[in-house]
């Protein structure tokens, strides 16, 4: 069986970046072995003999409350030196953008000091209420701020062109709201999702 296996990931690794992303049930499921406990346990000895590497990582996805839930990756390899480079290269650019977003955060609070009162009192009360959310409904704050919407507004306007504080639009089902949002790479993120909900719902309008 661990023959069988390492001729599989052998071809699945020819690729470029030299890894599969193929779960063990999936390459289980492709070899078309029914015995998990064998397949398992060959799986282990050859990861124990050094010749299948892996690399477990995470990737957060966004709810659409804000709140955040982790996916868990792995990548197998069967070439160490390869196995080696893709983890450097993982820790390094998981500093370069811890980096990144503590120089974003220091010109953020920069540009914040040079703004009106009421785009720091949005600013402020987005802070203090966010928690582990990566975003919060625009109306929610508003309220909280208990400033009247045309000040609001403009407020807000200016966070957004200063690159302080984002506001974008988001939907689930048949609701819409706007959110606010502090960090460019949360808003990358949203925006990739909501792009997707809407190809979908296009495509099923097409049927």
């Amino acid at each position: 069986m661990k023959e069988k296996i390492m001729n599989f990931l052998e071809e699945r690794t020819k690729n470029e970046v030299g890894y599969t992303t193929l779960s063990r049930n999936q390459i289980m499921e492709k070899l078309g072995i029914k015995e998990e406990e064998k397949f398992n346990e060959a799986f282990k000895e050859l990861v124990q003999d050094n010749k299948v590497f892996f690399h477990n990582s995470s990737e957060e996805k966004i709810n659409y409350d804000g709140s955040i839930f982790e996916v868990n990756k792995i990548k197998y390899f069967i070439n160490k030196d390869k196995s080696l480079e893709f983890k450097n290269n993982y820790e390094k650019k998981l500093e370069e953008i811890a980096d990144k977003i503590k120089e974003t955060e220091k010109v953020k609070e920069e540009k914040l000091s040079t703004l009106s009162g009421n785009a720091k009192l949005i600013y402020n009360t987005y802070k203090e209420n966010v928690g582990n959310l990566v975003y919060l409904d625009s109306k929610s704050v508003r309220e909280k701020t208990g400033l009247e919407f045309k000040d609001f507004v403009a407020a807000q306007k200016e966070l957004s062109s200063n690159k302080v504080l984002f506001m974008t639009k988001i939907s689930k089902s048949n609701e819409e709201k706007f959110v606010l949002i502090d960090r460019g790479d949360i808003l990358s993120k949203v925006l990739k999702r909501e792009e997707i909900k809407e190809n979908i719902k296009n495509k099923e309008k097409e049927r």
